[in-house]
């Protein structure tokens, strides 16, 4: 007989509602439960249900909620399952759960929650596994409603306003700048610092002025209301672009941001506030113990390096670091028995204390990082670290203010700013631009490091920030516009007004469309090479005259606005697109003859990459009612006429210049031209003439005159020169440079 094993399962059963909650949603010991509940809805027929059903109504965190259900599935074939939250009246709209509820996004679930045959069963599907049983079922929704002091649990920064939020703004990352975010941030807010910054004189202006740079920067991260950029900063430190992408050492910034302050400080009244602010005093000792022979050497202290390796706790880095060491000198029959030591008399009201955890590792013999667990506390008293006759008369009590906490290997990593601006007890976590509350066990207790030692992705304390309790109210008080000198802010607004005005330029450029237009006028005015002068200049009647349009205008709006200036109906006024030709010349190429096409619609279909178009505006001759036919046998194309007379030069007059335009058809000879040129010129019928095609700036050719212009390969805006073989047929040394092939 064979034996059934029945195997237990361990799981609650369903209908155990506390214990299934405790198996579904396990308890985060980093967060605060507000209330939790669950509520179950009995289906009994699950066949009659519609197609979108909402269970009724229930209460969690103070919020309301409800499960909206698709039986047969939300275009899909599962059964769809949402839970939704629909805040009451007067209550945050955002509440947290494993999805963050808000206004634009209140629902949140599984669209594909079951497949359809696990509920009503289909081939191969096991019948006693179906979730229905006689058409019945019961859906259960577990609320967990977590405390957010934050606002920005499981935030998804999508449209979050940092300064509502905070008030505060963060700092742009060049690249791998981190490093000088945090230490700028750590300065800006101690308001005793800001105030001192700003009290040192400076010329407006001055690119490679560190205390101007930091003083701009100051002011933008006061009323700017989005990130701030400190290039104008790595700039005055005389950084290349490259510098900015290389991963420097925090500690190390902030020595040379505060070195860089004290030598600006220098020769004057702010020389002797710094220090105050940064700089403590402390004595390296040697004495001998059997005589009262005392050596020592007084030191500034300002960042003050702590060992961390074998040490659990801050008071024990300071014990470590004023410790007295014995030793024996002199000579072997006669050793001398020694102490050594640092005596620390007084520490600095803002005290920086970096946690020396890179270290050289000997048997991987490279520099490592140490994770290492290391406690510091909100709250120190310094007194015990002082020396015997230190001044006592005010308390050595500090809080902490911040903490920079280093993510990441020895190679490289991430820098991240805890900081309590103010006395509320408030932390903020600054990660370059973004900036978000953050409780005391973000900033404190979570950068402790590892308990068992061993490398963390999680970040770590690098460096501390102390200021001494007694002082908070001037070091960390309230700071009004009145504290900004106003040639700092009137030099700043003046910036500000000028970047504004070139932004709306640049806008302004952006949408608007730069024509360059030439006329018949234009071109009789000129008397060099090509139909104008390259460059556009509001006195030089032979250049470009130049109109800025909105691209969005049609070419109907600007027909009417050039017709009206030069006294022409609309309909009598047509523009020709003037191209880039392969041989460096700009010439028109074709009409624009849709009038309801905009400038934009223009640029896009001509494949213009900066908004600047030329023109050619032609003028109907007056005997003509319709425009010249572009196409079929009888179609025409458009010259250009130049007069040149070499006999001008002779006088000092210019020997060229542009006469008009004309139509020939491309089955007609090159000499009917000249019929129509002397008529032009009011020449006599039977002046001869010479023609040349002006092809680029070195080359011309003589055209044969018993060639069709189809075989002399004209087309539309080609020059065509002439010149009266009377006038003289011996080329100038000018002209004969450019001629490059005769054809007779």
């Amino acid at each position: 007989m064979a034996s059934v094993q029945v195997v237990q399962d361990s799981r609650p059963p369903a209908d155990a509602y506390q214990d299934m909650i405790t198996t579904l949603l396990p308890l985060d010991p980093d967060l605060e439960i507000e209330e939790q509940t669950n509520q179950t809805w009995h289906i009994k027929d699950w066949k009659k249900l519609e197609k979108r059903v909402y269970w009724p109504t229930f209460e969690c965190g103070g919020l309301t909620w409800r499960v909206l259900i698709y039986p047969s599935g939300n275009n899909v074939d599962f059964v769809s399952l949402y839970l939704e939250a629909s805040p009451k009246v007067g209550k945050d709209k955002t509440i947290v759960a494993k999805h963050r509820f808000h206004a634009a996004e209140n629902d949140w679930g599984f669209t594909k929650f079951s497949q359809l045959k696990n509920l009503l069963g289909a081939p191969g599907v096991d019948a006693d596994s179906l979730l229905l049983e006689n058409g019945e079922a019961n859906i259960t929704a577990y609320v967990r409603v977590y405390k957010d002091p934050t606002g920005v649990l499981w935030e998804n920064f999508w449209n979050y306003d940092l300064k509502k939020a905070t008030g505060m703004v963060g700092l742009r990352n060049q690249g791998s700048t981190g490093y000088l975010n945090v230490v700028l941030q750590a300065l800006y807010f101690i308001t005793a610092i800001r105030k001192l910054v700003y009290k040192i004189p400076t010329r407006e202006g001055a690119t490679t002025d560190v205390a101007w740079a930091l003083q701009r920067l100051f002011y933008s991260l006061q009323t700017s209301d989005t990130f701030v950029t400190t290039q104008e900063l790595t700039k005055s430190f005389g950084w290349s672009p490259i510098q900015a992408f290389q991963q420097q050492d925090v500690v190390e910034m902030l020595q040379i941001l505060i070195s860089q302050l004290m030598t600006r400080a220098q020769w004057n009244r702010v020389e002797e506030l710094l220090p105050d602010l940064f700089i403590g005093s402390q004595r390296f000792f040697t004495s001998n113990v059997n005589s009262d022979r005392v050596s020592s050497r007084s030191e500034d202290l300002y960042i003050l390096s702590l060992n961390i390796y074998g040490l659990r706790t801050l008071q024990e880095s300071l014990a470590d670091y004023v410790k007295v060491d014995t030793f024996n000198t002199g000579a072997q029959h006669e050793p001398q028995e020694m102490k050594r030591g640092m005596i620390i008399d007084a520490f600095p009201p803002v005290l920086h204390l970096q946690l020396k955890r890179f270290q050289y590792d000997i048997s991987e013999d490279a520099m490592v990082k140490l994770d290492d667990f290391f406690e510091f506390p909100e709250e120190i008293d310094l007194s015990p670290y002082l020396a015997d006759n230190a001044d006592r008369s005010e308390p050595w009590t500090y809080v902490i203010y911040g903490v920079v906490a280093h993510s990441g290997g020895i190679a490289g990593g991430q820098y991240n700013a805890f900081l309590r601006p103010a006395n509320d007890g408030q932390f903020y976590k600054f990660d370059d631009e973004r900036v978000t509350k953050a409780t005391l066990k973000e900033a404190i207790h979570n950068n402790f490091g590892a308990e068992d030692g061993k490398p963390t992705k999680k970040p770590t304390a690098y460096l501390l920030i102390y200021t001494r309790k007694s002082r908070l109210g001037d070091l960390l008080g309230n700071f009004t516009k009145n504290d900004v000198p106003q040639r700092i802010v009137q030099e700043l607004a003046r910036e500000t007004a000028e970047k504004a005005r070139k932004a709306a330029e640049e806008e302004k450029r952006r949408l608007n469309v730069e024509i360059s237009l030439i006329s018949d006028e234009t071109f009789q005015n000129h008397h060099g090479l090509d139909l104008s002068t390259a460059i556009s200049s509001p006195t030089d009647l032979a250049s470009p005259r130049v109109y800025n349009i909105l691209g969005a205008a049609t070419l109907a709006e600007f027909t009417l606005k050039i017709a009206a200036e030069k006294g022409l109906k609309s309909k009598r006024t047509r523009f020709w697109f003037m191209a880039n030709r392969q041989n460096k010349t700009i010439r028109p190429e074709s009409p624009l003859e849709d009038h309801t096409e905009t400038f934009d619609q223009i640029i896009r279909r001509q494949r213009i990459n900066d908004r600047k178009i030329r023109l050619y505006v032609e003028e109907m001759e007056p005997e003509k009612s319709i425009w010249p036919l572009r196409v079929g046998s009888h179609s025409e194309i458009l010259l250009f006429l130049k007069h040149y007379n070499p006999l001008q030069e002779q006088v000092l007059e210019e020997p060229m210049r542009g006469v008009c335009h004309v139509y020939v058809r491309k089955s007609g000879e090159a000499s009917e031209l000249s019929t129509r040129i002397n008529k032009i010129m009011n020449w006599p019928s039977a002046v001869q003439m010479i023609l040349f095609e002006e092809i680029k700036p070195a080359l011309t050719t003589m055209m044969d005159p018993s060639e069709t212009f189809k075989g002399l390969e004209l087309q539309d805006g080609d020059i065509i020169r002439f010149q009266r073989t009377t006038e003289s047929l011996i080329l100038p040394s000018s002209l004969a440079d450019n001629v490059a092939e005769i054809r007779i």
